[in-house]
């Protein structure tokens, strides 16, 4: 059963009081009830068109918790896929980024094409008539858009049209996207972190210039 917001936080307008309770930084129910509440029906920023310049090219990257695959395919369409195979889900995409035709499961190496359709099964004649390669493609998460080049995805088939959800944050990203004629590219390189800390900590901390008297 979820835990009362209340239970998390105290505000006290009144008193001039507002304290968020510890265990939102390490609790697991806390954590599942903000993947269900939040992270399943938001929609979570995943790349940039420009990451994927040519058809084949891909990136490879967890989206809120989940195996993804930012792909241009060979109609110029970027995809957004679950990185796991339809079969026995195993992950069909084991590097970070690169250009290929085809995604092959290792283990028993169902074979997907750019586009995430089925396009190879080892001894497929073995299945029945019913078996359709059509309905068992790499799956996409319920929704994928993009706003001046930033791509999205969300996983609520209910959930609004990101022109909506962006909202007022439209005005930041144009900022950006207009700094340049030609339009905006992610160039090479990268910083990567690991963590053990929950997401909320990373934030926080990121934001948080209160810190930052002392040193």
């Amino acid at each position: 059963m979820d835990r009362p917001p209340e239970n998390y936080v105290m505000d006290d307008q009144a008193a001039g009081l507002f304290r968020v309770n510890r265990r939102v930084f390490y609790d697991p129910e806390c954590l599942e009830q903000e993947r269900r509440r939040i992270f399943e029906k938001c929609w979570i920023y995943v790349g940039h068109e420009s990451e994927v310049p040519h058809a084949g090219d891909y990136r490879s990257r967890n989206v809120a918790g989940r195996p993804m695959v930012l792909v241009r395919g060979d109609d110029n369409v970027i995809r957004v896929l679950l990185n796991t195979c339809t079969h026995r889900g195993a992950m069909v995409c084991r590097q970070k980024s690169g250009n290929a035709k085809t995604f092959q499961c290792p283990y028993h190496a169902w074979t997907y094409n750019a586009r995430g359709q089925l396009v190879g099964i080892p001894g497929e004649d073995a299945y029945s008539d019913a078996f359709s390669r059509e309905e068992r493609g790499l799956a996409s998460p319920a929704g994928v858009d993009s706003y001046r080049g930033f791509i999205f995805a969300c996983f609520d088939p209910a959930a609004q049209s990101l022109y909506d959800y962006l909202a007022g944050a439209r005005e930041y990203l144009d900022l950006v996207a207009d700094q340049s004629e030609v339009g905006m590219k992610v160039v090479a390189g990268q910083q990567a972190y690991s963590a053990r800390a929950n997401w909320k900590l990373l934030v926080e901390n990121s934001y948080d210039g209160y810190h930052g008297l002392p040193t």
